[in-house]
């Protein structure tokens, strides 16, 4: 120990009486393990963190797959209430159900995410109240449940004031009093990773948090809503659990042939379900891909600070062979010079860990406005303990991979040639000339650096060609000039005749307004996903028991004239489709090219799974994005809000001028009917996409971001390397021009020397980005992943960023004074 502290503190004295070095080596050590430490907390906190419940490898994700609609999906209700009474394998099956709630605070309406839970959820999770309880079985007792709810930390903080006295208060809910019951511990928002939420209500009272009939199917065996956790019994393995699962589908096929007909059970470890499974795989490749970029970032850090410290060697070559002379062991030496390599990996640790929390603390700004399909992303990026470890493990090994073979070298200098204070052909590891016709160390870490960065610079320029392609992309409606307002009538206690009579005031009042052209009601709004998913039984299909999910969207007449979508055969649907009126819907040209083929569709029909009521297509609609600008085309049906009413809406507003300067004006109309109504979302469709491509303009600046850092440190270390060879060489260059050589000559000889190993690494970087490109295949949108633009167009500017790093030395090679150089001075 005594040892070490005095190679310490030999190392910190060295250091710090070369601060240029010190400061050069540490800021790019700093920028290297500061991206790989940010990374990895956005990663650990998606897939690594422990969720905080009791226990978690004994609890599994239990979905329901069906063969005619693949994915993961929940559960129904009574299919769930069967699997928890029937199974031998868990100790609890806990059931939960996504839901967002109007709640009145201080007399302003907010929506806030919820989460309808059974009585057992907490407990089967193994989680405790920190103030007050959970539930208990009378709370969720069907048809006498009680209107009490759980809040999180969070809310208890930030919107309740941390008040000890808020356990026992009421909360209004869905325009209903709730009893406050419990806050949960500080960190837990449920197990779905990226989302908080900050309430959760007993299943018993589903019907006053989700009073919709129409979203409301707790009654309907095949309406799957009911997300399932179990825990496995003592001495019961995963595959057991499985095989019990099996049985369990095949008994409720059996008893429910048409309603179960292809579902079965299929089990996912927590850990692996925290975050959707069908959306996971994206996620991790995603992850991936950020990783190996910042792993090069610091690769390439690593061989820039190697750089220095073996041009630091030929400059300490005569201390070192001093020491080597009279005896000094050279597994100290190496000690010693390891010590120093350490300690500057500890100090860019150091930094990089400041600017990972600054980073992160950017990113956590943003994630705020980001919304996902079914909730408000909310993620996490504490530097916690693991991060904290993965920080100082990285900066060890950093300082061990950049450290170690300049420490050979150094400690294995030629005796007699340093004792004499001369520099030996390849001494250290030599100039970056072609030295003998190999390349030497030093060159191969500038090679190494240009192939790094190549590959970094083809990855974000894809990504970037990507968001470009996504936002040209053509979503098959006009977003100019239309803005969208969400709203719950249902959740308000609205019954079917206030809803309607509120929704023919609101869309009078907003047709009035100055600018508007339009003005309608629908479900679902573009890039807005459907409120309902039905199985759809189309007329001619081969198995008329077998329907097929599809998304459906109730919609007021003039819908189609005001997101700009035209009607490619028939009719739009009319304020004539209404109550008491045949059931009518239009189609989109996908669904008619998949269940007619090269027939008209107008005049045939579809039923809705559950219902008698037979409805006829009366028109095809061009085809859009409806969930995502870069989603694969799908089946689509509007239905008439008229004959299908549905008060969970979106009101939709063409303008003649900028939507913008009319949302607050919108807003205030709808506030003018109803004061306590919250509203779900306001804003233009150009917001809309802008924020939907969220994700892949985040990519391709994180990307972007590392590209820069990666070209940035390579061309320093060009620069690096072509300087120290023409101080290393300027006696040679002085003989050269003294017997006549030509300042152009010199020029090209360096030249010449530093792009021929540029050119080595472009070729290795260009075999290396094809090979890795494949990784980001299916993240990308409208380009391919070996773009021929894309990877000559980085190649050009990486060449030329290395022409620039090696020019500015060449040029000084040239003003070398030959008299002085060969007179020593």
């Amino acid at each position: 120990m005594e040892r070490l502290l005095q190679d310490l503190r030999f190392a910190w004295r060295l250091l710090w009486k070369r601060p240029a070095f010190t400061l050069i080596a540490v800021a790019s050590l700093a920028l290297g393990i500061g991206a790989n430490t940010a990374i990895f907390s956005l990663v650990d906190a998606l897939l690594l963190r422990p969720l905080p419940v009791a226990d978690p490898p004994h609890l599994v994700s239990i979905f329901t797959v069906d063969e005619k609609n693949p994915g993961f999906n929940p559960s129904s209700h009574l299919n769930w209430k069967d699997l928890r009474a029937q199974n031998t394998s868990f100790s609890s099956v806990v059931g939960y159900d996504w839901e967002p709630v109007n709640v009145l605070l201080g007399g302003e309406p907010t929506l806030v995410d919820s989460l309808i839970v059974s009585g057992d959820y907490f407990s089967g999770l193994g989680v405790r109240a920190a103030h007050g309880r959970t539930f208990s079985p009378e709370d969720d007792q069907e048809g006498a449940g009680r209107a009490v709810v759980v809040i999180s930390d969070r809310f208890w903080r930030q919107r309740l004031g941390g008040d000890p006295k808020a356990v026992g208060q009421t909360l209004t809910i869905n325009n209903h009093p709730f009893t406050v019951i419990g806050v949960a511990p500080p960190g837990f928002f449920g197990t779905d990773v990226g989302v908080h939420y900050d309430l959760w209500e007993p299943m018993a009272v589903n019907k006053t948090i989700r009073p919709d009939p129409a979203t409301n199917w707790y009654g309907i065996r095949r309406g799957l809503m009911i997300s399932a956790l179990g825990r496995l019994k003592p001495g019961v393995s995963f595959g057991q659990a499985q095989s019990e699962m099996a049985a369990l589908s095949g008994r409720l096929q059996h008893d429910f042939p048409k309603e179960n007909k292809g579902r079965s059970f299929k089990l996912l470890p927590l850990a692996q379900a925290a975050i959707n499974p069908d959306a996971r795989k994206g996620v991790v490749t995603a992850s991936s891909l950020l990783l190996v970029i910042v792993g090069l970032v610091l690769l390439i850090a690593c061989a820039n600070v190697a750089n220095l410290l073996l041009a630091r060697a030929s400059a300490r070559q005569k201390e070192i062979a001093v020491r080597l002379s009279i005896g000094s062991p050279r597994g100290r030496l190496i000690r010693q010079l390891l010590t120093e390599s350490l300690l500057l990996a500890l100090l860019g640790g150091a930094c990089g860990l400041l600017l990972a929390a600054w980073a992160n603390r950017l990113l956590a700004a943003v994630l705020p406005s980001v919304h996902l399909p079914f909730a408000t992303a909310a993620i996490d990026l504490r530097l916690d303990p693991r991060v904290l470890l993965f920080t100082l493990a990285l900066s060890l090994v950093t300082g061990l991979l950049f450290g170690l073979v300049p420490a050979l070298q150094s400690s294995r200098p030629e005796l007699v040639t340093a004792l004499k204070s001369q520099v030996a052909p390849g001494a250290g590891s030599g100039h970056p000339g072609l030295a003998g016709g190999r390349l030497t160390g030093r060159n191969l870490l500038v090679a190494a650096q240009v192939a790094l960065s190549l590959v970094a610079l083809v990855a974000a320029g894809l990504f970037l060609r990507s968001l470009g392609a996504a936002q040209r992309a053509d979503p098959g409606f006009a977003a100019d000039r239309l803005l969208r307002v969400h709203f719950n009538l249902v959740a308000q206690g609205y019954s079917v005749e206030k809803s309607q009579a509120f929704l023919r005031t609101l869309v009078e009042r907003v047709s009035a307004i100055p600018g508007v052209a339009t003005a309608t009601l629908a479900s679902s709004g573009p890039l807005q996903p459907a409120m309902v998913t039905r199985s759809i039984y189309v007329e001619g299909q081969s198995d008329p028991d077998s329907g097929t999910m599809m998304q459906l969207n109730s919609i007021a007449p003039r819908y189609f004239e005001a997101i700009g979508v035209p009607i490619l055969r028939g009719r739009p649907l009319t304020a004539e489709d209404r109550e008491g009126a045949p059931y009518v819907g239009v189609i989109n040209q996908f669904l008619a090219d998949k269940f007619f083929p090269g027939q008209d569709p107008v005049g045939r029909h579809f039923k809705l799974f559950g219902s008698r009521v037979e409805f006829t297509i009366v028109g095809v609609a061009k085809n859009t994005r409806y969930n995502t600008v870069d989603e694969d085309l799908q089946p689509y049906i509007y239905i008439s809000l008229g004959q299908i009413f549905n008060g969970n809406l979106t009101l939709l507003v063409r303008s003649s001028s900028d939507p913008a300067t009319l949302l607050p004006v919108v807003e205030r109309e709808l506030h003018n009917l109803d004061k306590q109504l919250p509203i779900a979302e306001a804003a233009t469709l150009k917001q809309v996409l802008h924020e939907g491509l969220w994700a892949p303009r985040m990519s391709a600046a994180l990307l972007g971001i590392f590209a820069i850092l990666a070209l940035l440190l390579a061309a320093v270390g060009i620069y690096g390397v072509m300087s120290f060879s023409v101080a290393q060489r300027a006696r040679e260059i002085g003989i050269r021009m003294a017997l006549g050589a030509e300042p152009r000559g010199v020029l090209g000889l360096v030249l010449t020397q530093g792009m021929t190993i540029v050119a080595i690494g472009l070729g290795v970087g260009l075999f290396a980005a094809f090979a890795i490109s494949r990784l980001a295949a299916k993240m990308l949108y409208g380009v391919s992943p070996t773009d021929p633009l894309t990877f000559a167009g980085t190649v050009l500017l990486l060449a030329f960023v290395a022409l620039v790093a090696t020019l500015i030395p060449a040029r000084r090679a040239t003003a070398v004074d030959p008299v002085l150089v060969l007179k020593g001075e």
